[in-house]
């Protein structure tokens, strides 16, 4: 998370640019520090950045996109939640919407 002030959607909003419940300090280095007592949640995010967002970072010369693949046994009430996405380059032939993986250009079987 970018440094600054966020407000915790948990226990508050913002409104007008202020946070009406309790704030959350994300560190340059991109720490924060939070004590949360049993029975308490804490939910912060980009959108609850006071201020606003801060200007995009460049992307450096030479990057390249990482795919990680996890193969993971479950139990029963278990849930493993996997987030991805597709280099821009791709974007006209990688086929959207779910369920065309079987004809997609940019799948990648698991067996």
């Amino acid at each position: 998370m970018p440094a600054g002030d966020y407000c915790d959607h948990y226990a508050g909003s913002l409104v007008n640019g202020k946070c009406t419940g309790q704030t959350i300090t994300v560190r340059d280095d991109g720490t924060a520090y939070l004590q949360i007592s049993g029975r308490e949640a804490v939910a912060f995010s980009l959108a609850s950045r006071i201020g606003g967002l801060p200007p995009p970072v460049p992307v450096p010369s030479g990057y390249q996109k990482t795919v990680i693949f996890i193969k993971m046994d479950t139990y029963m009430g278990q849930n493993l939640f996997i987030r991805g996405g597709v280099s821009h380059a791709n974007k006209d032939v990688c086929s959207v919407g779910p369920y065309q993986q079987t004809s997609d250009a940019c799948a990648i079987p698991i067996i």
